[in-house]
């Protein structure tokens, strides 16, 4: 492995002694005990079953795979956070100081709104999805664009489901390490929108990209939730003229959960895949809308849909079906948590197939061991990707009894946002500070937002890789 390290950064002793730190830090991301993931309540374990679409390879156009190049600068810095786990590496975390300055250069200050502003809620407005995507199991980096969310079966109580083995907290860094957002933009750019047509979006007029994860985090920041196991990093870069991108740094990308918990589980027992889904380890939607003056894009996962709301599935040529079908044949979803390969994967296979859905049949899912829903995590998270329907399994030792159904519009919702009003409100203000601290330190600034103890302090971070390839890059400059 030394070797091929060596040959990657052509002799140069600096950058080998760089790249093996990254490498070595990047193993302990696979790791034994439970984090928080986006979802309440557990880190998903999807283990699923099937085939999909057909595979495209080739440049940077329509369904086509991306590679990073051998040997650029690009693959010598980011060649780092992959190798072969043993088990005790996997036991090991992440730092969240990894690879920063020591000083700080400042700390970023919770803002201030107090009281009713006079202006109404807070809306999410012009809200259209833009593209999504599903995570094919595998070796290989395979996504399946548009994808599809498992069906809600609405099975009838009760019901035993068994112990959920291990989960992902971060799929999207687990199954591509180089560039974590690079799905995103690639589902975007090869995909449509939810009514199965093509999305055109103006990269330079956004103003954060982002995963839903993130939004979250900065909110309990500034609500004064954060509480010591919350402590959190963000690594941004600016691109183009205002756009920051925002990746997530996560200590595990991966959770062994140890028999506790059962909303993967649940989830899989209760829900069916789409055809040519079946495969698939986790749906992530893109959508694009503003708050406060701000143009967000967020990605998320979806737990499921309702099944009256989905647009037929995507027919994809024949000839291409059947030669995929020849390259998958006896391919079988794995049971056991991915281990990281012995080298970074540097190309992202595009396979067109799934169905497009609409937005307002897109359910988040969670479960409890006893009744009452915890609305200071679970309203943000629905409000920041605007998903309608929330449904709560209880359960007593995964024997699920109860199901309660929530709905955005429902008078416990709008109460909801009534409530939270002021926290998001500080959320896009302290957005905007972090904005114009990324825009001052310029396209190349490599900033990291650091939380610990409840104060949020800034920290140039010592290598200089980017969020996405070069070429991506090049699409938040200004065309005019």
């Amino acid at each position: 492995m030394l070797d091929i390290i060596r040959r990657s950064c052509f002799g140069h002793k600096k950058q080998v002694i760089s790249t093996i730190s990254k490498y070595l830090s990047y193993l302990a991301t696979f790791t034994q005990m439970p984090d928080r993931s986006d979802s309440i309540g557990r880190g998903k374990a999807r283990q699923t079953e099937g085939r999909g679409g057909y595979l495209h390879h080739g440049g940077r156009g329509r369904g086509s795979s991306t590679k990073v190049p051998e040997g650029s600068d690009q693959q010598r810095t980011e060649n780092s956070r992959l190798g072969n786990a043993s088990e005790g590496r996997r036991r090991k975390l992440r730092d969240l100081d990894e690879d920063l300055n020591l000083t700080p250069l400042c700390t970023i200050p919770r803002p201030e709104i107090h009281g009713d502003s006079g202006q109404g809620n807070l809306e999410i407005e012009n809200l259209v999805c833009i593209g999504s995507y599903s995570w094919m199991d595998g070796d290989i980096p395979t996504i399946l664009v548009p994808g599809a969310p498992r069906v809600w079966t609405n099975k009838t109580l009760p019901y035993h489901v068994e112990h959920d083995s291990w989960g992902f907290i971060d799929q999207n860094a687990c199954r591509f390490p180089l560039y974590p957002l690079l799905p995103l933009f690639k589902a975007v750019e090869v995909g449509e929108g939810e009514l199965g047509e093509k999305e055109k979006v103006d990269w330079a007029e956004v103003d954060f990209v982002t995963d839903r994860n993130n939004l979250r985090k900065l909110l309990r920041w500034v609500s004064g939730k954060a509480r010591g196991k919350q402590d959190f990093r963000i690594d941004t870069q600016l691109a183009g003229k205002r756009t920051v991108l925002f990746t997530r740094f996560e200590q595990r990308v991966i959770a062994m959960r140890g028999g506790s918990g059962f909303g993967s589980n649940f989830e899989k027992v209760s829900t069916k895949p789409v055809p040519g889904c079946e495969r698939t380890t986790g749906y992530h939607r893109i959508v694009k809308y503003n708050i406060d003056g701000l143009v967000l894009v967020v990605r998320f996962e979806v737990d499921a849909c309702l099944e009256d709301d989905k647009v037929p599935n995507l027919e994809p040529n024949q000839p291409e079906v059947d030669a995929l079908s020849g390259s998958m044949a006896g391919l079988a979803v794995s049971e056991s948590p991915p281990f990281p390969p012995e080298i970074p994967p540097n190309d992202l296979n595009i396979i067109r197939a799934g169905t497009a859905v609409s937005q307002k049949s897109i359910i988040e899912l969670s479960t409890r061991s006893k009744s009452g829903i915890e609305w200071e995590e679970v309203y943000p998270q629905l409000f920041l990707s605007q998903t309608p329907h929330f449904f709560m399994a209880t359960h007593k030792d995964g024997e699920f009894h109860t199901l309660r159904k929530e709905r955005m519009e429902s008078s416990q919702m709008m109460q909801m946002q009534e409530k939270h009003d002021t926290k998001f409100r500080m959320l896009a203000s302290a957005l905007r500070s972090i904005q114009n601290l990324v825009v001052d330190h310029g396209k190349n600034g490599r900033l990291s937002l650091l939380l610990r103890e409840r104060e949020l302090k800034v920290y140039e971070r010592e290598s200089k890789g980017g969020c996405l390839p070069d070429d991506f890059m090049a699409c938040f400059e200004d065309k005019a």
